[in-house]
């Protein structure tokens, strides 16, 4: 009989050349949860090796995250805090940290927070083999707990200021990625949906609000970002043409 017995504990997988990202949006100049920012993070630390995911915390859930999807990514909501003290947070980020350290060998996490409470959790990953980045804003803050959170790194990334989409031009790929998004969402609306939306129309601008909504959702989606001001002025236009094509 093998003297071997089965480990009671997960499998621990190679990691090697992959990256976990975990955000405090408020160490990064409260950034809010959006593909651009996304999409910006993943872009600044790309060299690293391979994005496995990315965990974002809120202390609240807020309406503008409805209908968000992002790939890859985790949103953590956490549990109330009695004492507002942010520890709930730091709770969070350390099971996350300790979690993956221990299941996935030889990742390299970069982490968007200075507060010297994650020190000895920090600490302990590398002595584990994990690798820890600071992703640091731009306005990095100067007092003694984050002078120490950047002595642990074992290296940081300044995360370049990230701009909004509202005031980006439409261009040809926009206008025709938008018009497949209403030409696939008007076939799965009933005469009757159709008929409000034309009365709606016929005597306001814009479109209903949950039109709207939804609209802008499937069209954020397909362009896998946040819609500029004139692209949402275009689908708006878009919708009340095809619903009233004589006028």
């Amino acid at each position: 009989m093998s003297s071997l017995r089965k480990s009671s504990q997960p499998p621990r997988h190679s990691g090697a050349g992959s990256i976990v990202v975990l955000v405090d949006p408020f160490w990064i100049g409260n950034l809010g949860l959006s593909r651009t920012a996304l999409n910006a993070i993943e872009k600044q630390i790309g060299y690293l090796g391979n994005l496995l995911r990315v965990y974002w915390y809120l202390d609240a859930y807020s309406k503008e995250l409805d209908g968000f999807e992002a790939r890859s990514t985790t949103l953590r909501i956490l549990g109330r805090d009695d004492l507002e003290d942010g520890f709930e947070l730091i709770k969070a980020i350390d099971a996350d940290m300790e979690s993956l350290c221990a299941h996935v060998a030889g990742l390299t996490m970069v982490l968007g927070s200075l507060d010297d409470r994650l020190l000895l959790s920090v600490e302990r990953l590398k002595q584990r083999g994990c690798k820890v980045i600071g992703l640091l804003s731009t306005d990095v803050k100067g007092d003694e707990g984050s002078v120490r959170m950047l002595r642990q790194f074992d290296d940081t990334i300044v995360l370049s200021p990230v701009h909004t989409e509202s005031e980006r031009e439409m261009g040809a790929i926009e206008e025709a990625q938008l018009n497949q998004v209403v030409a696939e969402w008007l076939p799965t609306q009933e005469e009757s949906a159709l008929d409000f939306i034309r009365q709606y129309t016929a005597n306001r601008p814009g479109i209903p609000r949950e039109v709207d909504s939804r609209l802008l959702f499937l069209s954020s989606r397909s362009l896998n970002r946040e819609l500029s001001n004139a692209e949402k002025i275009y689908i708006r236009n878009l919708v009340r043409a095809s619903v009233n094509p004589e006028h």
